[in-house]
């Protein structure tokens, strides 16, 4: 009794503070009740107390390797189960192989339910936080919704075998049936999803390489689980080839769980500004004009070229009209020393004839061959 009455004070001492420091928040008020402005809550119940749902993403890898070898050592206990004969003895008393079994079958169901469950919240949490990315102008982050998408088809067909059913309508109405079961229905569309989706994921998920190996390594083994559905396995694998239908698409949602959790660790750590990317390289483009650039910066500048604009007639008339004649441009110089001088220099150079002395030349080229 004493420490149930200490219990209750220290709670009645908790709610007092409470309710002292959560004047704030007021609840439904009902105008007739005198504490009607009273506060219901205390002051930790405000929304900034509470986690976030990023809070929940796991910060430790260690955790999340140690969650994906309980999944692979569950499948592998399941498998082991299975694998008992139906006539053999279980060992525990009034509990049979078929029991066995079906417990198996069960346990392997409910965690492919919780890894495509944690799937689909990991994607949706993931896709609320890349669609705010600034330099995604193309879009790509909208992949992640259909992986949620696809996180919800493997439990609700592995529950109830809705693929099967599908199947085995369409073997029913179309006749074909190339694989066991025409598991060809449902495995050629799920294969082409999947792998729209994956390479969709591989240019998303190139930031994380880790995470990325991981989801390799997951669709390997749905890859293997596929093969060993269609019967395409070889004969040397003998019962290994039943597990491997059974037992690997587990392990498979183990390691796809655990590289989304691994990714969505990455892109909290990255929206909160905890990883440093490295620059990001210049393109190639940018590189030719760059050098461009220099070498036109090395080369001298060439001058403009003057472009000679045409005068109207009339300007070109007052110009004329306005310029002073050549005689009045030019002084005239006269020849100060011997004439001598003057007349060695006027011989050194040769002169131009005139037209009236060209003329003449003319003329007395033609009397002297009349003469002649």
């Amino acid at each position: 009794m004493g420490s149930a009455g200490t219990r209750d004070s220290r709670r009645r001492r908790v709610l007092n503070d409470e309710s002292r420091l959560g004047l704030s928040v007021v609840g439904r008020t009902d105008e007739r009740s005198p504490d009607a402005r009273k506060p219901r809550y205390g002051e930790t119940a405000h929304i900034e107390n509470h986690p976030q749902v990023s809070d929940l993403v796991p910060r430790r890898k260690r955790f999340v390797f140690a969650a994906t070898l309980a999944v692979i050592g569950l499948a592998a206990g399941a498998e082991t189960l299975l694998r008992i004969a139906a006539d053999a003895p279980t060992g525990i008393p009034g509990v049979a192989a078929a029991d066995l079994h079906a417990l198996a079958r069960g346990v392997m169901g409910w965690a492919t339910v919780a890894a495509g469950l944690t799937g689909f919240a990991l994607c949706r949490l993931i896709f609320s936080l890349r669609r705010h990315r600034v330099d995604d102008r193309r879009g790509n982050y909208r992949v992640w919704s259909w992986a949620a998408l696809g996180c919800l088809a493997w439990p609700l067909c592995a529950i109830t075998g809705l693929h099967r059913v599908v199947a085995q309508a369409a073997v029913a109405s179309t006749g074909v049936k190339l694989l066991a079961a025409g598991a060809e229905w449902w495995l050629a569309p799920g294969l082409l999803v999947s792998a729209w989706i994956a390479y969709r994921l591989r240019a998303e998920m190139k930031e994380a390489p880790g995470s990325l190996t991981v989801l390799v390594i997951a669709l390997a083994c749905y890859a293997i689980a596929a093969v060993g559905a269609s019967g395409w396995l070889p004969s040397a694998w003998g019962e290994w080839s039943t597990a491997a239908v059974r037992s690997l698409p587990l392990v498979g949602h183990a390691l796809a769980v655990a590289s989304l959790a691994g990714f969505a660790r990455y892109v909290v750590l990255d929206v909160q500004g905890l990883i440093d990317h490295a620059p990001h390289r210049e393109r190639s483009s940018r590189k030719r004009k760059t050098a461009k650039s220099e070498r036109e910066e090395e080369s001298p500048a060439e001058e403009p070229a003057k472009i000679a604009i045409s005068k109207p007639r009339e300007s070109r008339r007052q110009d004329t009209d306005k310029a002073p004649s050549p005689a009045a441009e030019t002084p005239q110089l006269d020849w100060v020393g011997d004439e001598d001088e003057a007349d060695d220099s006027d011989d050194s150079q040769p002169r131009k004839l005139s037209k009236a002395e060209r003329k003449r030349l003319r003329n007395q080229q033609r009397q002297n061959r009349r003469a002649a």
